[in-house]
């Protein structure tokens, strides 16, 4: 039987919602497990066809056995080659370079220093900061992230001019900030993205997390909707992702990427429509399933290419015994 692997971790009923659909299905080979990891050696074998990876980037020992497993020829969704730690700035550098467009964004040095820095050592920083060129480029109103290195959804203010930066920057501590252009006469969306098919929300950053995202009321019309599709076949021609979701907004006919989660998409019943949850639940298990299917095929075809192999080098002895 060949097992599918779940690794995850505070944010566990998304995960086991996907395993209980698995598990469900009485029909198929396959079964879907929570992953147990220890100590392991060189010759330690990977025990799953796929894995369903949902927390390694956050622990180092698990990203390393991802790696390892996925050099033995196990499936990682998603792939351990986009593994990157969270990057606000990075992420929307590599989405411009692909010509996607994304709003002005600019990194900001950290108010307080991190432990075991000092000033003598930043004689490179330039002090002090130039506050008036990076508002004039970047514009009000305008998103404050708290944090570089985290999604993005969690710590976001909204800010209408200066006086109203510096008391979060004041609070912001050793974190690494991130003003980013934001649209008043704009709609937001955020679209879930899992193998081939998408999944549209509304949103309105302005809210709380749980009332943040509702259903989608009304078709998008189809010149919008051609470029949410080019621009998702656009990330995944140069991304190797399964499972990744945006959050895009519409201005004045053009889309622009707020955020892109490469690693692991926020999935969670608290905050998400029941009926987008519930797709996401049943399309994913759809394509952890087809990922065995085409793991098991690929070792048929290798196995029946050995065989062949030794068949004519068999052959071949035999030819030469008999001269």
């Amino acid at each position: 039987m060949k097992k599918i692997g779940f690794l995850f971790g505070d944010e566990i009923e998304f995960s086991k919602a996907v395993m209980e659909v698995i598990n469900s299905d009485n029909n198929l080979d396959v079964k879907a497990e929570e992953i147990k990891l220890g100590i392991l050696g060189l010759e330690d074998k990977s025990q799953y066809s796929v894995i369903f990876d949902r927390f390694s980037i956050r622990f180092p020992f698990y990203k390393s056995v991802m790696r390892f497993f996925e050099q033995q020829g196990t499936k990682i969704v998603n792939s351990t080659k986009e593994y990157m730690e969270y990057d606000n700035f990075l992420g929307a550098f590599e989405l411009k370079k692909i010509k996607i467009n994304v709003p002005k964004m600019a990194i900001i040095p950290s108010k307080a220093l991190p432990e075991g820095v000092d000033g003598s050592m930043l004689g490179n920083l330039i002090y002090p900061l130039n506050w008036e060129e990076m508002f004039d480029k970047i514009g009000f109103p305008a998103n404050i992230m708290l944090n570089n290195s985290k999604n993005g959804i969690y710590d976001c203010f909204k800010i209408y001019n200066q006086q109203e930066f510096y008391p979060i920057y004041d609070m912001s501590a050793d974190e690494t900030l991130i003003l980013q252009q934001a649209f008043e006469q704009a709609d937001y969306f955020k679209v879930f993205v899992v193998g081939s098919e998408k999944y549209m929300l509304n949103y309105d950053i302005n809210k709380p997390l749980r009332n943040r995202y509702s259903l989608i009321e009304q078709e998008t019309d189809d010149k919008t909707a051609k470029k949410i599709d080019t621009i998702i076949k656009t990330i995944k021609k140069h991304f190797d992702m399964d499972i990744f979701d945006i959050d895009c907004v519409l201005v004045n006919e053009k889309i622009y990427v707020n955020y892109i989660d490469k690693s692991i998409p926020n999935i969670d019943a608290l905050f998400l429509p029941e009926e987008c949850y519930k797709w996401l639940t049943e399309k994913t298990a759809e394509l952890l399933i087809n990922y065995v299917k085409k793991t098991a095929v690929k070792t048929s075809k290798t196995v029946d290419k050995t065989r062949t192999t030794t068949s004519k080098k068999t052959a071949a002895k035999k030819t030469i015994t008999k001269k």
